[in-house]
């Protein structure tokens, strides 16, 4: 999918045992990766050259939970991991 979405944690419902909850919709595929931060700290990847990016602005990713997200930047690695 080439698709990146950011919420926040509190947005993820606690649900009692064998219950699902959906993080993200998908046309096609599945999650590639996910990682956790600190919005203050900004997000931080590994881009196509190896070289380590840190993301302050991440208001086109930022919508809410179970949403299908934007499209990535160009630079982002194309097997979809953040390390």
């Amino acid at each position: 999918n080439r698709k990146m979405l950011v919420f926040e944690t509190k947005n993820i419902p606690i649900i009692a045992k064998g219950q699902g909850v959906i993080l993200q919709k998908y046309d096609i595929g599945g999650m590639s990766d996910m990682k956790m931060f600190n919005m203050s700290d900004g997000l931080s990847y590994i881009n196509i050259n190896g070289d380590e990016k840190i993301i302050k602005d991440i208001s086109p990713w930022l919508s809410k939970r179970a949403t299908k997200g934007s499209i990535l930047m160009p630079t982002f690695k194309r097997n979809n991991k953040f390390e």
